[in-house]
């Protein structure tokens, strides 16, 4: 990924199971990806400011996706059902 857009700065890559952010700390001046595997460490991307500006929308909504890939979510949703809000 050497190329970048701020359109595009927010990508849930479904192959790998992770969220590649564009670093807004160093962007424009240079182009660093950071990579989160989980959903925490999204949150602590967008808690440690990696994104601004509209980003944070984009990658909350990348790392719930990424928590359903995480998830066996057909799995999670027939447990749910049967067991109720108390299996979260």
């Amino acid at each position: 990924m050497s190329s970048a857009t701020l359109e595009e700065s927010v990508i849930l890559d479904e192959t790998a199971g992770v969220v590649r952010i564009l670093d807004r700390r160093v962007f424009p001046a240079q182009v660093e990806w950071v990579t989160a595997e989980t959903p925490d460490a999204v949150a602590r991307a967008i808690r440690d400011m990696v994104t601004q500006s509209s980003g944070p929308l984009y990658a909350a909504t990348a790392g719930m996706a990424l928590a359903a890939l995480l998830r066996d979510i057909p799995h999670f949703f027939v447990t749910f059902r049967s067991r109720g809000p108390s299996y979260l």
